[in-house]
């Protein structure tokens, strides 16, 4: 009997391959990944073969009519993480991501706002950039940190994280779709049905790229936003509310 691949969707594309991490002594066979999944494992035995995907590349839209499994496909609202769930630190007009646990706050809504999406059927996962990793700023077990912080408070299905600096060409780095697509091939989501949350222009053009709606919560900052979103909005309230509003049916095709 031969043995099955343990290599994911994706994986092959990401240069470094940052987002893996080795199987966990956890990590048990079943029908379904388990809550509060983590990017790079195989999770019992119905996890998706590989698929064959241009290699890493930085922007572009990517095929995203990804169906790897069998069964009705899900709808999911991927989140950004800083300035959506957890604040920002803002300095002269632009975002920055914290840089510690001790300066990682999660919005006060979140919890809430996210426990909303979940009741309505939604998977929610968290699709984030994280530079500071790449480029040395910070070390990847205080980010692992704040996520296991997110996980302990937050309904999430999911995190993926990319921790590629600013120059590195790959796939998976916001704007470019990666993280959406490898997600939606994993939980075996209809990405015309999901929903792309953020505070910037790069997650728009990532929801965008994936063919998902979007909405821009504008939080003022000063900087340009290349990219016209499904709705704008204010706050992550205000963003759960539209998206309750509004039935996403399979195959709907996203505004321009």
């Amino acid at each position: 009997m031969p043995r099955r691949s343990r290599r994911l969707s994706g994986i092959a594309w990401c240069p470094t391959r940052c987002c893996r991490r080795p199987p966990r002594s956890g990590d048990t066979g079943g029908d379904h990944p388990p809550r509060h999944a983590v990017p790079g494992v195989v999770h019992g035995r119905s996890a998706p073969q590989p698929v064959h995907r241009p290699r890493c590349r930085q922007g572009g839209s990517i095929n995203a009519n990804v169906t790897p499994a069998a069964g009705r496909q899900e709808r999911a609202v991927f989140f950004d993480r800083d300035g959506v769930l957890n604040y920002s630190e803002v300095r002269d007009g632009k975002p920055y991501a914290p840089r510690s646990l001790e300066t990682f706050k999660i919005e006060p809504s979140a919890a809430e706002a996210l426990s909303r999406v979940k009741s309505a059927g939604y998977r929610v996962i968290v699709v984030t950039n994280q530079p500071d990793v790449g480029n040395g700023l910070v070390e990847r077990r205080e980010v692992d940190a704040m996520h296991d912080r997110l996980r302990a408070e937050l309904p999430l299905d999911d995190i993926r994280a990319c921790f590629h600096s600013q120059r590195a060409n790959c796939a998976c780095r916001k704007p470019a779709p990666g993280m959406l697509i490898d997600a939606a091939a994993d939980w075996n989501l209809a990405l015309r049905r999901c929903v792309m949350v953020g505070d910037r222009w790069s997650d728009v053009a990532a929801g965008k790229a994936a063919h998902c709606r979007t909405v821009f919560i504008d939080r003022g900052y000063k900087e340009p936003n290349h990219e016209m979103p499904t709705v704008s909005v204010h706050t992550l309230s205000e963003a759960v509310d539209w998206i309750l509003t509004k039935e996403i049916e399979v195959g709907s095709q996203c505004p321009p």
